[in-house]
């Protein structure tokens, strides 16, 4: 089988996702049917790669769960290296001086040397855009360090999917939050929070890098809007984990949705 014409092998592939606390699993549910709890870590790797809600509904488990029925690849050959509340910066271990440096859980560690380290076969990166935006990094800067992540990645000769994030709650974009009670609690947000672009400026850097690079890129935020229109997917921010930056168990399914689109495409 193949995603974005990289071989996933049975006996041989490893595939990582990097990403921020959608990755991690903020939101989604341990409930519905007999999902794993959560991915098994591999011998050597740390906890760091596994600080994540204990729940079996995450995109990442879902895709997990779905490629072991489809090719046979064990639990053990995929790895969440998600981390909550980082940027792309903060991901990369470099220092910060402005936005989140002092902010939320940074340990200045460079997680994407320790993914390379375990030497993928695939790395599924959700790009931390949302963090980006949410903490105040200017979109030079968001661009600069996106394009060094997937040059790396790209030179240590991995294979690269980016996904997109999902939209977030703000004043130009409320789909129907307005009608639920966290409204009150949890207003949208501006939709400049921090006078350096709206979240789809961020959104459009990270799918221009991947343009010029040539990498594969899931598009989701249409995704999402479109899937929004049928009322089994509709209120996907709505919940005590999830709320205008995060995604609820509906949300985490639309990531599965999209990422199995990719798949299913590229295999004809």
């Amino acid at each position: 089988m193949k995603l974005a014409n990289v071989n996933i092998d049975a006996a041989e592939s490893l595939i990582v996702f990097i990403g921020d606390s959608h990755t991690v699993g903020q939101g989604a549910t341990d409930t519905g049917d007999d999902r794993v709890r959560g991915l098994p870590a591999p011998p050597g790797v740390t906890d760091r790669f596994h600080q994540r809600d204990p729940s079996s509904g995450v995109w990442v488990d879902q895709f997990a769960r779905h490629m072991r029925s489809k090719t046979g690849i064990g639990m053990h050959q995929f790895v969440n290296a998600g981390r909550g509340n980082h940027t792309i910066r903060d991901y990369l271990g470099e220092p910060v001086t402005i936005g989140a440096g002092g902010v939320g859980d940074k340990d200045h560690t460079d997680h994407l040397a320790e993914v390379l380290e375990l030497n993928p076969t695939l790395i599924i990166l959700q790009p931390m855009i949302i963090n980006d935006w949410f903490h105040g990094m200017p979109l030079p800067d968001t661009k600069s360090a996106f394009t060094r992540m997937i040059g790396r990645i790209q030179s240590a000769q991995v294979g690269l999917v980016v996904i997109g994030p999902a939209p977030i709650i703000t004043l130009s974009a409320p789909f129907d939050y307005a009608d639920n009670d966290e409204y009150a609690a949890k207003p949208p947000f501006k939709d400049d929070l921090w006078g350096y672009g709206r979240y789809s400026d961020y959104y459009d850097v990270i799918r221009s890098v991947c343009a010029e690079r040539d990498i594969s890129f899931i598009h989701t935020y249409e995704y999402f809007l479109y899937r929004y229109k049928r009322e089994d997917h509709r209120n996907w921010t709505i919940g005590e984990s999830a709320g205008r930056i995060h995604v609820n168990q509906h949300g985490h399914d639309l990531y599965l949705e999209a990422l199995l689109q990719a798949l299913d495409s590229t295999n004809g």
